[in-house]
């Protein structure tokens, strides 16, 4: 699930969540685990001319009280990676302070 923010399918990219609505449903995704740079996705970003997001991928939807939303800290409860996702319309920054997050359901 993707809170604060929606999910535009055809683009494949963040969207403006619809109003009233916390959490989006997320399309399946399949992950393949590997190391990568941030320079490395900054680079593919800027060949591809996307902009990309970082957004923390968490278990668990409750926060400790040193967490608060827009923050990534590795010691924060349930989280698990870091993901990055095209920004669609808006800037990177703007969904970083919007606190938008991605929760997973097992």
């Amino acid at each position: 699930q993707l809170q604060g923010a929606g999910w535009h399918g055809q683009r494949c990219c963040l969207a403006e969540p619809k109003i009233n609505e916390q959490f989006h449903a997320m399309p399946v995704i399949h992950f393949l685990p590997m190391i990568i740079a941030s320079s490395t996705v900054e680079g593919a970003a800027a060949a591809s001319g996307d902009v990309f997001c970082r957004l923390p991928l968490y278990r668990t939807t409750s926060r400790s009280a040193e967490c608060t939303a827009g923050t990534w800290q590795r010691s924060s409860p349930g989280f698990v990676a870091n993901l990055w996702f095209k920004s669609g319309d808006r800037t990177a920054e703007a969904w970083h302070l919007a606190g938008v997050e991605i929760f997973y359901v097992v």
